[in-house]
């Protein structure tokens, strides 16, 4: 039988869960108080609070930040659109009421500490006992882990990853499991597990896999009323695909334009760490509890003896360990399953490792519910058992606080050193700041223009700013650069990545304006210096700006999956320096190549022009000589419009992946705007849609059954 929770529990025991639960939560949130602290982030944070600060400031201007063109990363793009946007999203509308700095960090802190509080309430939903609740959100803060990138405190804050948009996920989905799975047996639950679902998806796209991922696998996990579990299931398909229509819709149709990862995407990473180390991790508690007691491996492993044991007692854990197993199997990836990872429906753009966490969150609820799983086996061993049963709930509270105390003890080494860092970090900031504010004020007069700081195999790995590397500080400054980590899926993701200093080209192709050196550098292009401040000296590049006229007579093709072999090719011709250019024939797959002609005389000349890619805008009156192309240095993308004279014309994909038009000999006016995916009213009409239908219909049944 299943373990159920008694609906009257006493004032006095109630009033005890909730103070435990209040405790643990407080001591978490104590714990990483540090995240508060207004400092720099050197790590993904960087592109997340940034992508706040561009929310809000979107939101204060009416727009919708899904639609807007995105400016500051790997040369621009629809980053909220092929990003997970929706808790940026979320957190730039409060910014709007107490600015986006605070709200970011107030986000993460408060994520972070509650995130226990999330554990507890989806146990309630999955009608675990409340004994199991308690000790699994106790438990939760100790997660670790040997990548540190699954649901644990190192993932999210200042010294870890920074991978912030799934710790607003890791909220989401312990919910979009818990009522899907009561949703198979109560259908007025339908509603619930939909838009749960949706939310899940919209704040982290492969968190989201593992929660359709669930509804998959619990759907077949008991056998119980099975006929009724499947129609149920496949009403919740259909109703959470469409209640998630306003993310996949345009998140698949404009998939050609959205690059993939190359940088990361042979490694393990992206592979999957494989399954001899997944296994030794979870043999030796490297899985849950790396550098910790470990009191969950132990928990789990008691928890699943008990499962095995009492197999049909137990269908919610049963559930839960088939699901934690099957994604546990998955996350091996191709390093271990090559060709057959065929079979998993979108493989090509999993990170496998990432699927850690959702294992991590299976493993923490059925090892928080391993008390109650064997004192429930030993119920009918003896009249004995039966009293010790009706203490369970106290021995929980007393066991929970204990876990508490021994986590938080276990911990506090990890919350102390990421504090210090954070003060660290302020105290180094506070002697390099005074130089590098004059560059930072000049360079945020110039918006539109790029900014190169190096990277680890030149000088740019002595330009840091305090602990941290320059391009972490410039983008934490909204400051757009070139050659910096590949944060968004834009089309130049991966040729800006191979931007050569040497190269005049390349300066061109990605309108990089300015460098910033130490003072015994010297740039290896035309540049002048514009200011020296400090340790750090500001250089401006000769002929560089975001506009440029080209031949357009060479030609190539390629697609998302060969662009980074013909960047290679095309950044290396230094054609572009020579005023010509490859048309893209995109998507396309012919390896062959035709050449452009070096122009004997000017193409043609910009008379004037205005740009603001911070809008998505750029105007200009050109001169053409002979036929050819004016190029826009931003990344190509579908969304972009082009008006030529007063009337619409084609826009064309010039090598490496920018945004250009043809024209012919003359004087023209050409306009380039940015209009964004213009379906998404219409989609989050009919994503709404669904989760009301849901609610309604099952309401209204329920309310002509009682």
């Amino acid at each position: 039988m299943e373990i159920t929770v008694p609906r009257t529990l006493s004032i006095d025991r109630r009033v005890l869960t909730r103070v435990t639960l209040a405790l643990i939560c407080a001591v978490n949130l104590w714990a990483t108080r540090a995240s508060l602290r207004d400092v720099p982030p050197f790590n993904d944070e960087v592109m997340h609070s940034q992508m706040v600060r561009f929310a809000t400031n979107s939101l204060l201007h009416f727009h919708w930040p899904f639609t807007q063109w995105y400016p500051y990363l790997n040369a621009g793009g629809p980053q909220f659109l092929h990003y997970q946007g929706l808790g940026a999203t979320f957190t730039g509308l409060l910014g709007v009421f107490v600015g986006s700095s605070w709200a970011f960090r107030l986000s993460l802190w408060l994520l972070v500490g509650l995130w226990p509080l999330a554990i507890y309430l989806a146990s309630r939903v999955f009608q675990l006992p409340v004994s199991a609740g308690l000790l699994a959100a106790a438990l939760a803060p100790s997660l670790s882990s040997v990548p540190q990138i699954g649901y644990e405190p190192h993932a999210y804050l200042w010294l870890g990853y920074g991978v912030w948009a799934q710790l607003w996920a890791s909220w989401a989905l312990p919910f979009a499991w818990a009522w899907s799975w009561r949703a198979l047996r109560e259908p007025r639950h339908l509603w619930k597990a939909a838009l749960a679902i949706s939310l899940t998806c919209g704040l982290h796209y492969e968190t989201g896999y593992a929660a359709f991922l669930g509804l998959a696998v619990i759907t077949v996990a008991s056998w119980q009323h099975f006929r009724q579990r499947l129609k149920n299931a496949a009403i919740l398909i259909v109703g959470s695909a469409l209640a998630t229509a306003w993310i996949l819709v345009p998140l698949l149709t404009l998939a050609p334009w959205a690059a993939i990862n190359s940088g990361q995407n042979t490694t393990d990473w992206a592979l999957g760490y494989g399954a001899r180390t997944n296994l030794k991790w979870l043999v030796t508690g490297n899985y849950f509890d790396h550098l910790r007691l470990p009191v969950i491996s132990l928990l789990l492993a008691v928890a699943v003896i008990a499962a095995l044991w009492g197999w049909r007692r137990f269908p919610t854990q049963r559930a839960l360990l088939v699901l934690g197993a099957v994604i546990f199997l998955i996350s091996f990836g191709p390093t271990t399953w090559h060709g057959f990872i065929a079979l998993v429906p979108g493989h090509h753009d999993i990170f496998f490792r990432r699927f850690l966490g959702p294992v991590q969150l299976a493993g923490l609820f059925v090892a928080g519910c391993a008390p109650a799983m064997v004192l429930e086996l030993l119920a009918n061993r003896g009249p004995r058992i039966e009293r010790a049963r009706q203490v369970v709930a106290p021995l929980a509270v007393v066991l929970s606080l204990v876990i508490m105390v021994v986590s938080f003890a276990s911990t506090s080494t990890y919350y102390q050193k990421n504090a210090r860092s954070v003060n660290h970090q302020l105290a180094m900031q506070a002697h390099d700041e005074p130089s590098l504010t004059p560059i930072i004020q000049y360079l945020q007069a110039n918006p539109n223009a790029r900014v190169y700081v190096g990277n680890q195999t030149n000088w740019g790995h002595r330009l840091n700013f305090g602990v941290g590397p320059m391009y972490m500080y410039l983008a934490d400054a909204d400051i757009t650069q070139t050659s910096t980590q590949a944060w968004s899926a834009s089309l130049l993701e991966v040729p800006q990545e191979m931007f050569d200093p040497t190269n005049l080209s390349d300066y061109q192709i990605f309108d990089v304006q300015f460098i910033i050196t130490p003072p015994d550098v010297t740039p290896d292009v035309d540049a002048t210096r514009v200011l020296t401040s400090g340790k750090y000296v500001l250089w401006r590049v000769a002929n560089v700006g975001p506009l440029s006229i080209l031949s357009d007579t060479g030609s190539l093709s390629q697609n998302k999956g060969t662009i980074v072999k013909r960047a290679n090719e095309t950044l290396r011709t230094h054609y572009f320096e020579q005023h010509a250019g490859f048309v893209v024939n995109y998507p396309g797959d012919s390896p062959v190549a035709n050449y452009p002609s070096v122009p004997t005389a000017e193409v043609g000349h910009v008379a004037q022009a205005t740009v603001d890619l911070t809008t998505g805008y750029a105007q200009a009156i050109v001169t053409m000589n002979q036929p050819g192309a004016l190029v826009l240095s931003t990344s190509f993308d579908p969304g972009w419009r082009v008006n030529v004279d007063g009337a619409t014309a084609a826009t064309e994909m010039i090598a490496p992946a920018l945004v250009a038009v043809h024209l012919e000999p003359g004087v023209h006016q050409v306009t380039f705007a940015y209009r964004g995916y213009q379906w998404y009213l219409p989609l989050i009409i009919i994503s709404s849609g669904a989760v009301i239908g849901l609610w309604w219909f099952y309401a209204r049944r329920e309310k002509r059954r009682g």
